[in-house]
């Protein structure tokens, strides 16, 4: 029972040894243990004499929990950051126009804003698509 196997892991992440099943998610049990199975020179004797210990390697749930948090905080950093190159980009252009633009084949070529509203704010073009062909610009 893996919840029950007291010692026999390790965190590759922290380094902490000897911790038992309890403190790693079920996924990354379930996952070490598969990896198990795949060593290619582990040893297969069995027998009453011969004693195994396994020791395996996963991710503690302490470690994932700051490898998360530490993504959404990136995450929300570059959010931000994007959303102040756009507010940039439009106080630098001035109000958008607004222009009807019929584009007959795909891909258009063009980046559209997060910003929310009807219609595409273009923020990038790629030169020689349709989009650029048509005059819409930035």
């Amino acid at each position: 029972d893996w919840q029950r196997s007291a010692g026999d892991f390790s965190c590759v992440s922290c380094g902490r040894k000897r911790l038992p099943a309890s403190e790693f998610s079920k996924k990354q049990v379930e996952k070490a243990l598969a990896s198990l199975k795949t060593l290619p020179d582990r040893d297969i004797r069995t027998g009453p004499d011969i004693e195994q210990t396994l020791f395996i390697n996963a991710v503690c749930k302490n470690c994932m929990q700051e490898k998360e948090a530490q993504e959404r905080a990136e995450a929300e950093r570059r959010r931000e950051e994007r959303q102040e190159e756009v507010e940039d980009a439009e106080a630098a252009v001035g109000p958008p126009e607004r222009v009807v633009v019929t584009l007959e084949e795909r891909p258009f070529g063009m980046t559209p804003s997060k910003a929310g509203g009807v219609g595409y704010l273009v923020v990038k073009l790629s030169e020689g698509k349709p989009a650029a062909k048509a005059g819409v610009r930035p």
